[in-house]
C-alpha cells in the first residue's frame, strides 16, 4: 500500500503586500526542505488574481503530522493565514485517523480523493 499524502491547498491573497507573502512562503518552503519525510513542497503564486496554490507531498503520514506540527507551533501557518483565506484543501490518496482529527481541530475541511487509479 502506496503510503505517501499528498496535500493540495488553493487560497487567495488577501494581504496588499505580495512581498510580505512571497517572503513567508519563501521561509515555509526553506523550513520544509529540511525536513526528511516532505518530499515536494511548493508555492505557486499568481500575482494579477492572488491566486496561491501550494503542492505537498509527504512519505508517509507521521511526516505529515510532524510537517503540520512544526509549521503551526513554529508560527509559519498562523502567520500566512493571517495573508490568505484557504478555499479549499485536498488530500489525494491515505487520509488517516489522525490526520482527519487535525483538520477537525483546526476547524479546517478538506476534499479527501482516497482511491488512486493506476
Amino acid at each position: 500500500m502506496n503510503r505517501e499524502i499528498y496535500n493540495i491547498v488553493r487560497a487567495k491573497i488577501t494581504t496588499d503586500d505580495l512581498q510580505a507573502f512571497e517572503t513567508q512562503a519563501q521561509k515555509m518552503k526553506a523550513a520544509a526542505k529540511e525536513e526528511s519525510g516532505t518530499l515536494i513542497y511548493d508555492f505557486f503564486i499568481n500575482r494579477d488574481t492572488k491566486d496561491v496554490l501550494i503542492i505537498e507531498k509527504y512519505q508517509d503520514d507521521e511526516a505529515f503530522m510532524a510537517h503540520m506540527k512544526r509549521f503551526v507551533t513554529e508560527e509559519y501557518i498562523p502567520k500566512l493565514l493571517t495573508m490568505q483565506e484557504i478555499v479549499s484543501i485536498e488530500m489525494p490518496g491515505l487520509v488517516t485517523k489522525g490526520i482527519e482529527d487535525f483538520f477537525t481541530a483546526g476547524g479546517w475541511k478538506y476534499k479527501d480523493f482516497r482511491v488512486n487509479i493506476s
